[in-house]
């Protein structure tokens, strides 16, 4: 060759040289735009100790931080606190998913609770109403074969249900649920560990694997509230704190390694008993990871818990237990948001206990506590007690504690309205005075009344009279909201029946009748009976087949002490019962009405209708 043709040779070989660096950097700027890579931190004291020491020190910390850099994690995004901080608030669709029972298979499980079939109205309502986050409890062991395979129908029918959440641009969490707690298979205790390791790690593989290919919006979480061997609730050893730890590692491991969107999928990882307690969250290790940042710690806030709990009836105040629901936050708080680990309350929530201020008031405070640390909170329904949605009306039960939430997640300051609507003397009741004060108010006759813009619109005018009227009318019934209805199948004495809602209402329909009358019932709560006042109880009632069931009026707690009972023979024909019941205990705050529609004798299937439910007291 000559030079000219050596010439061309190189530049030649210089311009494939220059092509082929350009591919590579528009290569390398391609994955910066899909993931950045996060240096790793050396704390200052390992900093110091790298200056001082032998040599053999200083090579075996430079492997080691060599190491971490080469397994350095990668920002994948949205990160776990990315995610916490879109979350407004969060609910539970509790007791529908994870219940079960011994006497009950496949799919039926699902409403052997007495909550009705999951549908996308259900979630459609939960999403209107300002929520934007969903967890979804769900029970596995119960639809498992031999082999720990679990059943194709009902996995089929959980991804059904996560796509009502999903396809409503929602968070959807599920969980692996009462397989822990209590009566669970699972517990935090090495002997336990060792006999059901297998079968946990296969209930994660299936559904890593059956939901791989869902976005980042669908969230796992590793187990409930997990107890060890002697259902501890409080003061857990270091084997149970160690086992959970274990466990945790041993979900995170799982799904990583399944491939797909797991390999970046944000987890939730609950402390032992989902607890808040000091030595609880002392003694939880934050599983290693594969990816940076994809992890949030969930506990469980039932402060203060007699408040809050239905076990404790007499306890309508919240004040006395402060402190504690104060530290538990702060535990939450201390030992992992401020430390950045992403966190949330994954339950909590408080029944109706007719202290509707105090309850209020405790929500109010609940929430903006939580927001202003950064934890967003789910509220645990369950259909019954906790219930702020009505699945049987498919309407809102607690559109004021959702304004709460709503509000105080949001960073506003939610005003609690304490104006005792329709006291137009201002005395401190609302009767018919008052409805007597507003018309002579209407017409002219006095120049004021107070509390009376019963609509809240500015002005006093015959809307208001009309809606005072009806408000009086429903108060004289204590029986006159629909949401306090509930039921009770006890599926564990082979119990099958279901309450629906009617027109002034409620009717079940049984298709096995369980072993005693109190097997199957539908009940009205939230009754007060104040001792030596009478009462008119008068409703319409119906059956088919024609038999003989009774009712109670009863405690709704403790030891249900019954204080009136009466057999009904139900026909197919509308019957009417009226009778005079006058309480001579002690005054009952949570008191019920419950009629029972259970017991082996009873022909089934059969179905039971009451309407026009009335309780009056006696003047």
């Amino acid at each position: 060759m000559n030079l000219k043709q050596d010439g061309l040779l190189l530049g030649l070989v210089l311009l494939m040289g220059l092509a082929l660096l350009g591919c590579k950097q528009a290569k390398d700027n391609e994955a910066m735009d899909l993931a950045v890579t996060v240096a790793p931190t050396i704390a200052p004291d390992a900093q110091e100790a790298k200056g001082s020491g032998d040599e053999s020190t200083q090579l075996d910390e430079k492997e080691t931080v060599d190491a971490d850099m080469k397994a350095d994690l990668v920002l994948h995004k949205p990160t776990a606190q990315d995610i916490v901080n879109d979350i407004i608030i969060g609910w539970n669709l509790g007791n529908s998913l994870d219940s079960y029972s011994n006497n009950v298979t496949g799919l039926d499980t699902e409403t052997c609770w007495g909550n009705p079939r999951i549908t996308k109205e259900l979630i459609d309502m939960v999403k209107g109403a300002g929520f934007n986050a969903i967890r979804v409890p769900v029970t596995w062991y119960n639809h498992m074969d031999g082999k720990n395979k679990i059943d194709d129908a009902w996995m089929n029918r959980v991804e059904e249900v996560v796509n009502y959440v999903l396809d409503n641009d929602m968070y959807c969490i599920i969980n692996v649920h009462h397989d822990t707690g209590e009566k669970g298979w699972l517990r935090a205790s090495s002997k336990n560990l060792e006999q059901n390791k297998e079968k946990f790690k296969s209930i994660w593989e299936q559904i890593a694997d059956r939901f791989g290919d869902y976005p980042d919006k669908l969230l796992f979480e590793s187990f409930n509230e997990i107890l060890d061997d002697k259902n501890n609730w409080t003061n857990p050893g270091a084997e149970a704190l160690d086992i959970t730890n274990e466990l945790n590692q041993l979900f995170v491991d799982t799904v990583r390694t399944s491939g797909k969107n797991n390999d970046t999928r944000c987890l939730i990882v609950n402390t032992y008993c989902a607890g808040a307690g000091r030595d609880i969250v002392k003694g939880f290790t934050l599983p290693k990871d594969t990816v940076k940042d994809k992890l949030i710690v969930s506990a469980h806030i039932y402060q203060p818990y007699h408040f809050t709990s239905e076990t404790s009836p007499i306890t309508t105040t919240w004040g006395v237990g402060k402190t504690t629901l104060e530290s538990y936050i702060n535990n939450m708080y201390t030992y992992f948001v401020g430390k950045g680990i992403p966190a949330i309350v994954g339950e909590f929530g408080a029944v109706d206990k007719n202290n509707r201020n105090e309850r209020q008031s405790w929500l109010r405070y609940y929430v903006d506590t939580c927001s202003n640390y950064g934890i967003k909170c789910f509220w645990w329904d369950n259909g019954n007690e906790y219930k702020i949605f009505n699945r049987k009306t498919m309407q809102i039960a607690e559109p004021e504690l959702i304004d709460i939430m709503l509000t105080e997640a949001k960073g506003g300051d939610y005003v609690l309205d304490r104006t005792l609507y329709g006291d137009a003397d201002g005395n401190g009741t609302v009767n018919d005075e008052d409805l007597l004060w507003l018309q002579k108010y209407l017409k002219g006759e006095i120049d004021k009344v107070d509390n009376c813009d019963m609509n809240k619109d500015g002005v006093i005018d015959a809307l208001d009279e009309e809606l005072l009227a009806n408000q009086l009318e429903r108060a004289a019934n204590l029986c006159a909201n629909p949401n306090n209805w509930s039921s009770w199948v006890n599926s564990g004495n082979g119990a099958a029946a279901q309450m629906s809602h009617i027109d002034n209402g409620v009717q079940i329909t049984a298709t096995n009748s369980g072993k005693n009358s109190w097997d199957v019932q539908m009940s009205y709560t939230k009754l007060i009976l104040e001792e030596g006042a009478s009462y008119k109880i008068s409703f319409n009632y119906s059956g088919s087949p024609a038999q003989s069931m009774p009712f109670h009026i009863m405690q709704d707690y403790g030891e249900y002490k019954t204080y009136f009972s009466h057999t009904l023979d139900y026909k197919e024909e509308l019957q009417r019962y009226e009778g005079v019941f006058t309480m001579t205990k002690a005054t009952d705050k949570s008191a019920r009405i419950t009629f029972d529609c259970g017991a082996s004798k009873l022909n089934a299937p059969y179905s039971v209708t009451i309407e026009n439910l009335v309780i009056v007291k006696l003047k």
